[in-house]
This record gives structure tokens, sequence and C-alpha cells, in this order.
């Protein structure tokens, strides 16, 4: 709502995902009553790239305004004219197409394009590989994550943290760790079944990934801050063990290699260090676009558990809590 009314966006995309059983690309609900006529979305809505998958004019008719990406892919499909989705759709204007909806369409792409000048032969040429890290963009950073996070509960002042209330602090979890594509381009996972997340998640995967400039994991980050503070700071579950299964989420039959917790190692770091104030746990479960699969999940997660045991974590961890200390879960996970 705010990206319409007070940002006044120019275009929306529609994603690959399904809502209440209805593909987003012909979801009437969403693209035509809910953004466009209770809104008042005055651009146009594009699909996500080879998102739409059928001929049949309900995904114009219900919102879509534009086809993307149109033409002919690399793998020889085509979804432009002359061979593919949507390519017919001139010879059903007046019949199944209305008028009305063919200008609306139009109206909508070239009022957009006019509207950020698209069409002015002065446009400034597209540079993906401008480096935009500059002090004003560091500071934009760090106030969007810190403005990201979601402090559900901070019950009996668990948070902020400081040298008075925790002298010595257990960091568990391998979301709390350097991650396995730290700055390395396809963190996306595309297509590799056996491949499992390790270390802190970042980002959802799929088309939109991006290559990290620079990425600290928290635990780096916590335990800097500690070492100024006087801190302690004592670890666990920085490596996944694996395991194997048959079968995914939803009971489809097919083998995958998943990552499990050390919940070992985070047990037995609990009953050495007896004098740890605060246990902060570090969870993760990711998603993204269903044409990858990561470990169990197509694209969307199947239900709301932590990955890679993670609830069992927690469990093992409070069964493991004694009188004066406190547990902090911080989760990280796109999309839920």
């Amino acid at each position: 709502y705010r990206s319409v009314k007070d940002a006044d966006v120019g275009s929306v995309m529609s994603s690959y995902n399904d809502v209440n059983g209805t593909h987003l690309s012909h979801n009437k609900r969403l693209l035509q009553d809910i953004l466009k006529d209770k809104i008042g979305f005055k651009g146009f809505v594009m699909s996500d790239w080879w998102a739409i998958k059928t001929n049949d004019v309900i995904n114009f008719n219900n919102g879509e305004d534009m086809n993307m990406p149109g033409g002919v892919d690399e793998g020889e499909r085509y979804y432009g004219r002359d061979k593919g989705h949507w390519s017919d759709y001139h010879t059903k204007i007046g019949t199944e197409i209305s008028q009305e909806r063919l200008d609306d369409a139009v109206r909508r792409v070239l009022s957009t394009m006019y509207r950020f000048n698209q069409l002015d032969s002065n446009y400034p040429d597209i540079n993906l590989d401008k480096d935009t890290i500059t002090d004003a963009t560091k500071k934009l950073n760090r106030e969007a994550a810190g403005q990201s996070n979601v402090l559900l509960k901070n019950e009996n002042g668990v948070l902020p943290l400081s040298k008075s209330k925790y002298s010595k602090i257990a960091i568990i979890g391998n979301d709390a760790f350097a991650s396995d594509c730290n700055k390395i381009g396809d963190c996306s996972c595309k297509d590799d079944t056996n491949k499992i997340f390790k270390g802190h998640l970042g980002l959802g995967y799929g088309s939109g990934t991006t290559t990290f400039k620079e990425i600290v994991a928290p635990y780096d980050a916590i335990k800097a801050r500690a070492d100024i503070e006087e801190i302690t700071i004592v670890k666990a579950g920085e490596n996944l063990n694996t395991n194997t299964v048959s079968k995914d989420y939803k009971g489809n039959s097919k083998t995958y290699t998943v990552g499990e917790e050390d919940i070992d190692e985070a047990k037995n770091l609990a009953d050495a260090n007896a004098d740890i104030k605060l246990f902060i746990i570090f969870l993760m479960a990711d998603s993204g676009e269903q044409y990858i699969e990561l470990e169990e999940s197509v694209g969307d997660r199947y239900d709301m558990n932590a990955w890679h045991n993670g609830n069992e974590l927690v469990k093992a961890i409070v069964a493991k809590k004694k009188s004066g200390q406190k547990i902090l879960v911080v989760i990280n996970a796109p999309g839920p």
C-alpha cells in the first residue's frame, strides 16, 4: 500500500508463487481487485521472468499487463510474438479480450515509460557495476538493517547486551557463523538438491540473488564488540551435520541431503560452562523462487519450522538452562 501511495511506484511484478492456491500471474483478487481498484495503482503489472505458463487469456484479463521477458530464450522457448504465450492475443481482441482491457494495459505501460523518461534518447545507460558504497549508503544500509529486525519479546530486559549483565555469552547455531556463499556470486544453490546451506543466511534464493560486497557473520560482529567490552564468548554449532532423507516435506519421493544442527555439541557446551549468563541461539529457514531446489525446499517453505532441526536445538538448550541464565533466539528467515 505505502509503495503505491507514498513512493508512487511505476510498476509492480507478480511473483512465481501461489497465494491461497491461485498463481499470482492470474490472481484477479490481488492484481485487479486490490492493487488496481482498491489501492488505486496507476502503473503496470509485469510477470516475473517466464512465470506465465499458458496461452489462456486469464493472465491478461485478470490484471497482468506485460508478459516478461517475451521473445526467445536460449532454450528456444518462445514467450513473445510468433510462437508462444500471448502470441495469438491479437486474434482475440473483441472476443475473449475486450478493447477496453487492451487500452488499459497499453495506457499503463506507455504512460509509465513517458513518466520516467524511458523514451528519451538521452536517457542514461544502465550501469550495474557502479560502486555505490559511500558513507551515505553505509549509513542507510545500517539504518535499513536495524529497522528490518523485529523484536518480538524482551522479557526481563534481556536486551541490550552489556558487561554489567553478561560476563559470559554463548553463541549457538550454524546461522551465527560465516556463510558458505560469503562474497561469492552464486548464493542461489540453483538446481542442486545436495547443496546444504551453511552459515549465516543473508538473503533468499533465486534470480534476484545478489553478490555481497561484504557480509559480517553475527558471531564475528558480536565477538568483536564483546572483546572491547571484556565479555567472554563461547560458541557451538559452527559445523552442521548431514543427513539423507528420502522424501521432502510434502511426502514426495526424492532423495535429499539436508543439514542438521550439532545439538550434542551445544549440550556439551552448556554442561561445561555453568557460568554462561546468556545463550544466543541463531536459527534460519530459507525460501525463494520455485525453479530452484535447496535441501527439502522447492521455492516456498511448506511449514513454519526452523531448518536444520532448529526447533530441537532451542529445546535442548532450554532443558539445560540453569537458574539465572537467559536465552535469546534470533531467526533469519525470508518470506515467512
